[in-house]
């Protein structure tokens, strides 16, 4: 009976544990993605600009960043 409850408290653990890192993945994606520059405007003048210091992932075909657009994913996904 207490092998039992041994592995019982094993899996809420590790439950608990997965919550955690979960909810403080949420909290750095969002601290991350305010630190990150506000230029979700299109901008054809720089379409598919290469990475740099102000866009870690470059622009995609809409002169978006690449990086700001990934963080907004995996935060929607994360709501979920």
């Amino acid at each position: 009976m207490l092998a039992g409850r041994s592995n019982q408290f094993k899996w809420v653990l590790l439950g608990t544990l997965l919550v955690a890192v979960w909810l403080l993945g949420y909290v750095l994606i969002q601290q991350l993605d305010a630190l990150l520059p506000a230029s979700d405007a299109i901008d054809l003048y720089h379409r598919y600009a290469a990475p740099s210091a102000e866009f870690w992932l470059g622009k995609d075909e809409l002169g978006r960043s690449v990086l700001r657009r990934v963080l907004s994913a995996v935060e929607l996904s994360l709501m979920i």
